[in-house]
């Protein structure tokens, strides 16, 4: 996922459900009560069905040609993988000013996860840095730190250039390669960017082994367009199949 997309969703923390602006019902999660202060940002990771990332929408930014930082905010699937109205995580992006206007996608960044206790921030969990790149084809090395009882490097995100799929690769803190991510090319939600319309949003990813053995996971990236053509915001689902 790049963090350098302006992809969004509302101004308040709730998710949306499966239908906009309606919250979903169902077996609950087993977080669905306050986070104790004691449970760490991978515990809590550890104990989800599946988990539910959208980008927090800013009107005046959706209205005018500006790029503010983006953020971010996590929620933990139910039993039924519906999203739950409770905020585990917050995601804020930090770049340069300048940086945002003028590269845009290619900008450098840095985003800084927080684990969060209802509207209180427990602690600081991960960093995901990414240097500034040359071209579109380029997408960098995402560096991904874990910040709990100390800064420690544990792993490399990157998404080579390919023709006809996109592909991103999860590779360990020393280089070596664990997950593939891909979505293959004939898809709406690749050919029909920017459209607004049913699948034409949506984008569909199968996350691999290193033997080529696909997980079990399903991971779904969905586009919400805004009147400024090269301003999104996005939702990521990921759960179990």
């Amino acid at each position: 996922m790049q963090g350098t997309s302006n992809n969004a969703g509302n101004q308040n923390s709730q998710p949306p459900s499966a239908n906009p602006g309606q919250v979903t019902s169902g077996a609950q999660s087993p977080l669905t009560n306050l986070i104790p202060v004691s449970q760490s940002g991978l515990q809590v990771l550890e104990s989800l069905h599946g988990i539910y990332l959208k980008q927090k929408m800013d009107k005046f930014e959706a209205l005018i040609p500006y790029e503010i930082p983006n953020r971010y905010n996590l929620f933990p699937l139910d039993l039924d993988g519906n999203p739950t109205d409770q905020r585990l995580f917050k995601i804020k992006e930090k770049s340069a000013e300048c940086q945002r206007h003028c590269f845009r996608q290619r900008r450098a960044f840095k985003l800084t996860v927080k684990l969060m206790n209802d509207h209180t921030e427990v602690m600081d969990f991960l960093k995901l840095e990414r240097p500034g790149v040359c071209c579109k084809c380029d997408k960098g090395e995402m560096k991904i730190s874990l910040l709990e009882g100390g800064e420690k490097v544990v792993g490399f995100v990157n998404a080579p250039f390919t023709c006809c799929k996109v592909e991103i690769l999860v590779n360990d803190a020393n280089h070596k390669l664990r997950f593939v991510i891909k979505a293959e090319c004939l898809q709406p939600g690749l050919i029909c960017f920017g459209c607004p319309f049913g699948s034409c949003r949506e984008i569909s990813f199968t996350i691999y082994d290193t033997g080529s053995k696909p997980l079990g996971l399903s991971l779904i990236h969905i586009s919400e367009p805004t009147r400024q053509a090269e301003i999104s915001y996005a939702v990521f689902c990921l759960k179990k199949k």
